[in-house]
């Protein structure tokens, strides 16, 4: 059980949408939590960084990937967003730093929900 009402909270939405991510594991809060804290133990946003700064797209491109899928499972809504797009740009060998600079304020944001979701469980 989750004590904050997360359907109803839109920005909080925008960011994890909880239903859906408990969809998938068939509404296991435990599992969910166990998640959660998983990818906040996990620096994803370093790698991507390093790789589009020293210009290995290729690198980069797999640690998008990477970041996009983890998003997607947790239904983390913009950061799976921004990580489409920056897969797309870096599979057609554009180094999208400007999709770069919104990497930091998504992920601190997603971070701080994912913190305060954590402590509803």
């Amino acid at each position: 059980m989750i004590g904050m009402d997360w359907t109803k909270a839109e920005e909080a939405r925008e960011y994890v949408d909880v239903e859906d991510a408990l969809k998938r594991i068939r509404g296991n809060t435990k599992i969910f939590k166990t998640l959660l804290k998983s990818f906040l133990a996990n620096d994803y946003m370093a790698p991507i960084l390093n790789d589009l700064e020293a210009g290995d797209l290729d690198a980069a491109a797999k640690s998008v990937h990477t970041l996009k899928g983890v998003s997607a499972n947790l239904s983390f809504m913009k950061l799976n967003a921004l990580m489409l797009s920056m897969e797309k740009d870096l599979k057609a060998g554009t180094r999208c730093e400007d999709k770069a600079q919104e990497l930091k304020p998504i992920m601190d944001k997603t971070k701080d929900y994912v913190n305060r979701l954590i402590e509803c469980i």
